[in-house]
């Protein structure tokens, strides 16, 4: 049981991350669309799909890089995982 509530602990936060980023497109698209007309409106529509792609990433990296830090010490590689961990919340 403590493992499930820890799951969504971690998951939880990502998921709102990933709403609100839905919200704040839809949001745009209105304010875009009234104020700068259909072709800004299909930029913005077009340019959505990157976006969401390098959060997906860009979360997956950070979730990754978070993940294999906490096992360093066990194995005695902290500064190994520290570099990789550095390296990878830069990409």
């Amino acid at each position: 049981m403590k493992l499930h509530k820890e799951f969504f602990h971690y998951v939880i936060p990502s998921m709102l991350a990933f709403a609100l980023s839905g919200v704040y497109a839809i949001a745009d698209g209105f304010f875009v669309g009234n104020a700068l007309g259909d072709s800004a409106l299909a930029a913005v529509n077009i340019a959505y799909p990157l976006t969401a792609f390098l959060q997906a990433v860009g979360t997956g990296i950070g979730m990754a890089a978070q993940s294999s830090t906490p096992s360093a010490p066990a194995r005695k590689i902290i500064k190994g995982a520290a570099s990789i961990s550095v390296c990878l919340s830069l990409c």
